[in-house]
This record gives C-alpha cells, structure tokens and sequence, in this order.
C-alpha cells in the first residue's frame, strides 16, 4: 500500500472528480468512508466543510488531498465494502494522531469524506481511495500540511507491516527498476535514437507512456506505467531516463554491449528482457522491423591461435583475484 498527500485550495473540483469518476463509461467511484459530514452529494459536503472554514481567517490551501492506493495482488484483500471503510478509518486515525500530532479530541472534530476508485486509467485491478479532508476543526483550530506527504506514505508503510500488505518502499523499488529495465531493453535494441519509437517501443512492450506538457503544450517530460499499474515520472525512475539524457544513455548501452563482445569473441551480448509475456518482446520488436539490434557478438578466434590474456598490470582488481584463482583473463 502506499499514499500521497498535498494541501489543495480546489475542494470542489476535487471532490466532483472522487465522486463521479467515469472509466470507459462506467462510473467506477463509490463513497467508502466519511467523518463528521452529512450531505448527499458531494457538493453539499463541501458546503459543509465551507462553512466551518469560516470559523478562522482564510489560508490558502484549506483542504488536504489524499491518494491511497493498493498493489494489485493486495487488492483481492480488501474486497467487501466494510473491508474498505475499516481500512480509511484506520489509515485516517493513524495519519492524524500518530503522524500529525492530534489528540483523540481533536481527531472526532475533523471532517473528511474517502471516495473508492475500482480501478485506475491505466490498470483495470489497481484500486484506490481519494480522501478530501478539511484543515478547520469544528472547533476552528487548523491542522498543519507540513510534510504531510512523507507522513501519509509512513503511515501506509506502518500499516502495510502490521496488516501483511505490500511495502510501499519495497514495491516502489522494484517498479522502479522493472521501468528501468524495460527502457534499458528498448533503447538496447534500437540501433539509432529516435525519441517517438522509443515510446512505441515501451507501449508495445506493455508499459504504458503519457507525454508531460506545459502550459504552452511543449513536452516536459514524460510517464512510464510499471507492470504494476503504478505510473512514475521517467525522471523518478532514473536521471538517465529524461529526455535530454536519453541518447546518452542509448549510446551508452550499445558502446557497453560491444566492448563485452569483443572481450568475448564467439559469445553473443544484450540487453536483458524484463518479466513480460513473449508476445510483448515480439510486438516490441516488430515496432523497430529490420533496425533491431537484438545482439552483439564477434567471431571466435581461428582453431589453433590462442587469444593473448591481460597483462597483469592492465587488470582490475576483480580480474586479478580471478586470476589468482586460475581463470584466464
């Protein structure tokens, strides 16, 4: 499990979008959980949380956006609609009075209202809850934003141990380098840098790529969608993976797989596949046609004439220890 969370100023909007999101055409929203808030829509709960806002002077960001989301194998655990609200309730407690510093008191005064999503835009079995909470106590009294991402994340790891759910950290390293590896395959198999197939090449492999754009509508940057249903920024995944670092990065991989090949004559070099149905491989692959590398490789050398080994001075230190152990180098 794992959670994001920002202070927002857009109630409305937000809560619009937790309550009637719409997948494909069909409404994939459903309220799971709520505290201290009595409207039968979503509107009349943001009146709600307006109204004692007003109570204080204004700030700028009045209401807190929360994001929890589910890995897909721990989505067959938390399936039945109390299953849902135990858990929001649960996760809220322990967000506001072990992380943010609540009393009990302090906690039956705040208003929130939790939003479950079947599935996401790009995962047909990543589900997930929106939560919009209101900063204003009903006794006034305001609760702080600071940090409250990295403190919503510590509670969905503390939480994750105590109920036998997916890590965040754990996951989130391992999508991370499931992306990795997949970008590193596709730029390992196209013989020269274009920007545009290497995404084709990632979509056809089965990772999902969403263009970032500004205001202007200029790319940014960009998204790649894990195995796992989890979308990360490219730069989040890895410095080499931004746009200006690609062809670096390309350019890199091909001069290694050579330089391994000539070290090696007779044995063939690439990069590997990450964990994805064959089929993926071969659509990839179809993507770059005749311009795929596939593999590097020089020939052996004429029976009978022995390569000539490393001396001992041009050898790392692994090499020598091999070496030293009887292995040619």
């Amino acid at each position: 499990m794992i959670a994001t969370a920002k202070s927002i100023s857009y109630g409305m909007a937000k809560v619009e979008y937790d309550e009637n999101k719409v997948i494909n055409g069909v409404k994939v929203a459903s309220e799971a959980a709520r505290q201290n808030v009595y409207g039968d829509n979503c509107r009349e709960i943001v009146e709600e949380m307006t109204d004692v806002q007003r109570i204080r002077s204004p700030v700028r960001n009045p209401f807190l956006d929360i994001v929890v989301t589910l890995s897909e194998e721990d989505c067959e655990k938390i399936t039945a609609p109390n299953q849902s609200e135990w858990l929001m309730k649960l996760f809220m407690h322990d967000l506001m009075t072990e992380q943010m510093g609540l009393s009990e008191d302090d906690y039956a005064g705040m208003q929130w209202i939790a939003y479950q999503h079947e599935h996401t835009d790009n995962s047909d079995s990543l589900k997930h809850w929106h939560i919009l909470v209101n900063r204003t106590l009903l006794d006034g009294k305001l609760v702080s934003d600071s940090w409250i991402g990295k403190k919503a994340a510590a509670t969905a790891n503390k939480i994750s141990r105590e109920y036998g759910l997916t890590d965040a950290a754990v996951r989130s390293r391992e999508n991370r380098k499931d992306v990795f590896q997949a970008a590193c395959f596709v730029l390992g198999n196209m013989r020269l840098y274009d920007f545009n197939r290497y995404l084709e090449g990632l979509n056809a492999l089965g990772y999902r790529t969403r263009l970032a754009l500004n205001s202007k509508g200029e790319v940014q940057g960009y998204y790649i969608t894990a195995q796992s249903g989890r979308e990360y920024k490219a730069s989040a995944v890895d410095r080499r993976l931004t746009i200006g670092r690609l062809a670096a990065l390309h350019a890199g991989l091909h001069k290694g797989m050579k330089a391994a090949a000539a070290k090696s004559p007779g044995r063939a070099f690439s990069m590997p596949a990450p964990n994805v149905p064959t089929v993926n491989v071969e659509n990839m692959l179809r993507v770059f046609n005749t311009d795929a590398v596939i593999s590097y490789s020089t020939p052996p050398p004429p029976n009978g004439r022995r390569r000539r080994g490393k001396r001992w001075e041009d050898m790392s230190d692994d090499e020598k220890r091999l070496a030293a152990s009887g292995i040619s180098m």
